[in-house]
């Protein structure tokens, strides 16, 4: 037995399947646990529809934090001569580039699922960008060229709570949103999804009831496509979309993704006329409740003279439906349905090149009318969650990290690609093994023999090309007694800037940080590290509240520590460390009593004297940069310039207020 929510599920494949511009479906995931298996069962029911739609098999294509271009487009491989001369070189495209491979007629579609959206890589998120969604695609590389009309399907999954840090390129890609928690009932299904694989797919509900032994074939699935209208959808409904979609900077996305959604249930149904039933399951697809009371008796008076829009917002191609009934349980409209008049393409007044009568454009406006009922407008901004989020992604996400050196700390990237060498350091053995392989028979006049040895020039050595790696980190000690209830932001703002800009790691240290239960002081400070700016915790520490005792000598050792393992240490060597140092001096709990966790009575001034000694250790560092923000006042004002002096700082600045 099916397990609850699969007819939903099954419905929304499908119609991703019958309509090419809707292949990409984000899912919300809020749920870290059972999310693999969740996404692997839509995969499974959605490769199981491509298959019974277009007739062409379907791959599986992972997409991830440690994608790289080779992955992604062509590599090089070796073969064996059959005469016997040797190897010969030859260019191995990748699935995504839908090339048929040897022994198969036709190219299978790629079907590409990316479990985390948050963390894909550089390449990836460039790929996705690129094809997605594009009606044509072109690749030139390592002297191979390939173009395409790209008919893949994309299914991501993504943590609402962190789409803030996801590029808007990325989010535009996926032109159908759902939570998946409402979309997949259960983590189980009613068949193991565990280590399946994209050849071996399980068709959905509806393709399960085909008859195996008439799938159809590609042929037959463009012979069927051939002569037949998608349904027409009328402009009243068109407006209400437009109304009822919520707005977002990129425009006319939302209410063209919901009119296509609209037009494929119509089509599924084999409807000739989008009806107001088609947009509620297009909406309840989503997870959204449509309220809308009315039926096409209601419709403008501009509609009854038989005024309609075509589904179909550019031309169908050849693999959108199979079209026989019988074959699949995907019911297509009749051959001898009627066909709407002539359109012409409207672009500048309408805003979304639907094919509209020569009686006039659909009149389209951002004007949205508040939903009548509640559940439908939290619906709304489950589903794109975006809106209400706060951005937390880089400047420029689709850019690599630019590096300021060049020395053999640029040798600890992640590879990512190869490059032309131009010293002996890091080179990449193989790919200059097969570009020397490759212009083998140019230079055979060169050999001994025709099957002499392989003769590698300068020309042909490559190196590694790898993910530039931060060579900056900032250590932000942050003495929260010195500055209690107020705002960090005017006194780190400057500093927080410049991580931003260059990507930074960071590491965060608190001293004097809230009480525990039972108002017990904290007796040590608190040390996390963050890839960058953006690490949701940053945001924690700057609006921490503050506690009464002040292990500021802790602080300062931890300080310490962290700067010394990340200049002298671990696999990312930094080039700069900047250490800010943000308090008013009084550290009121010795360094001893901090490591043993217990706080010795009439302490004096010997937590003062330990933070002096402990920052004049950092004096000896090279390539660190101290700063110190005076945050003090009477009657101990001179404690932060004390403290910058021995540690080697320059003098502090006081903060804006």
């Amino acid at each position: 037995m099916a397990e609850r929510g699969s007819a939903r599920l099954d419905a929304l494949v499908e119609c991703m399947a019958l309509h090419p511009e809707l292949r990409g479906l984000l899912l919300l995931d809020a749920e870290p646990d059972g999310g693999e298996e969740r996404l692997a069962l839509v995969i499974r029911r959605l490769a199981g529809a491509l298959k019974a739609v277009t007739g062409r098999p379907v791959r599986e294509i992972r997409l991830g934090a440690g994608t790289s271009d080779d992955d992604l487009w062509a590599g090089l491989r070796l073969r064996p001569d059959p005469a016997g001369r040797g190897v010969l070189l030859e260019h191995v495209p990748r699935p995504l580039l839908e090339q048929p491979v040897a022994g198969a007629p036709i190219a299978p579609i790629p079907l590409v699922a990316v479990a985390d959206l948050t963390i894909v890589s550089v390449p990836a998120a460039r790929a996705i960008v690129t094809i997605a969604a594009a009606p044509v695609a072109a690749m030139e590389r390592d002297g191979f060229s390939c173009r395409w009309e790209p008919t893949g399907a994309w299914v991501a999954v993504c943590d609402p709570t962190r789409i803030g840090s996801v590029s808007p390129h990325l989010l535009d890609r996926f032109p159908l949103r759902a939570p998946i928690a409402s979309l997949v009932a259960s983590a189980s299904a009613s068949v193991s999804v565990a280590g399946s694989d994209a050849s071996s797919e399980v068709p959905s509900t509806a393709a399960a009831d085909a008859d195996p032994g008439a799938a159809p074939t590609p042929g037959d699935a463009e012979r069927a496509e051939e002569g037949r209208r998608w349904p027409a959808i009328t402009r009243s409904l068109l407006v209400e979309l437009a109304q009822r979609s919520p707005s977002g900077p990129e425009g006319h996305r939302r209410p063209v993704a919901l009119a296509r959604l609209a037009v494929a249930c119509a089509r599924r149904r084999g409807a000739d006329q989008v009806e107001w039933e088609d947009a509620a399951t297009a909406f309840g697809l989503l997870g959204v409740p449509w309220s809308h009371a009315g039926t096409d008796a209601a419709e403008d008076p501009g509609d009854a003279q038989g005024a309609s829009v075509s589904g179909r917002v550019t031309e169908p191609t050849a693999t959108s439906t199979s079209g026989q009934s019988g074959q699949s349980g995907l019911a297509t409209p009749s051959e001898h349905a009627p066909t709407a008049p002539d359109a012409t393409l409207v672009r500048d007044e309408s805003g979304l090149g639907l094919p509209v009568e020569h009686g006039g454009p659909a009149e389209l406006t951002h004007q949205v009318l508040l939903p009548t009922d509640q559940r439908e407008a939290a619906a709304l901004a489950a589903v794109y969650p975006e809106d209400d989020s706060e951005p937390l992604r880089e400047a420029e996400p689709l850019r690599l990290l630019w590096a300021a050196s060049h020395n053999l700390r640029q040798l600890r990237g992640q590879i990512v690609g190869t490059r032309a060498a131009t010293d002996l350091r890091d080179i990449a053995v193989v790919p200059s093994l097969l570009r020397a392989a490759a212009r083998r028979a140019a230079r055979r006049p060169r050999s001994l023999a025709p099957d002499g040895p392989l003769l590698i020039d300068r020309g042909d050595l490559r190196a590694y090309r790898r993910m530039p790696v931060p060579e900056q980190i900032l250590v932000l000690l942050l003495d929260h007694t010195a500055r209690p209830g107020a705002s960090w932001v005017p006194v780190l703002s400057g500093y927080l800037e410049w991580a931003y800009v260059q990507r930074a790691r960071m590491a965060v240290i608190e001293v004097g940080v809230a009480d525990g239960p039972g108002a017990v002081p904290q007796l040590h400070a608190e040390r996390f590290l963050a890839r960058g700016i953006l690490d949701p915790r940053i945001s924690s520490a700057l609006a921490a509240p503050a506690g009464t005792a002040s292990p500021l000598a802790h602080g300062l050792d931890l300080a310490h520590l962290t700067v010394l393992h990340a200049l002298r240490h671990g696999n990312t060597l930094v080039r700069e460390a900047y250490l800010v140092i943000a308090t008013d001096g009084r550290g009121n709990v010795p360094l001893a009593d901090s490591r043993l966790g217990e706080l010795r009575p009439a302490v004096g001034d010997a937590g003062v004297r330990d933070a002096l000694e402990a920052a004049s250790r950092l004096r000896g560092l090279r390539r660190l940069v101290v700063h110190v923000v005076d945050l003090g006042g009477p009657p101990y004002a001179d404690l932060p310039r004390r403290l910058a002096s021995a540690s080697g700082a320059a003098p502090p600045a006081t903060p804006r207020p």
